[in-house]
């Protein structure tokens, strides 16, 4: 599993309705190729537009994209 499959599915667990999500940048590249460049899976954020902004995600959920290894919400 790559990064942005990782901060995805973090952000998967938030959602509280199906949510269109639109992708760009490495994480776009890293989640539309089978099998995608090493490269690109290995971006430390997702670049995402969630057309329907807070009110698919949890109360109290701010979508903050960062590496897994960083805190991925903030509140």
């Amino acid at each position: 599993m790559n990064n942005p499959q990782k901060i995805l599915r973090t952000l998967d667990a938030h959602l509280v309705k199906p949510t269109r999500i639109v992708l760009f940048g490495r994480a776009a590249l890293a989640l539309g190729y089978d099998p995608p460049e090493e490269k690109f899976g290995i971006t430390l954020d997702v670049d995402a537009i969630l057309p329907g902004g807070r009110t698919t995600c949890r109360r109290g959920f701010t979508p903050r994209f960062r590496a897994p290894a960083s805190p991925i919400f903030a509140g």
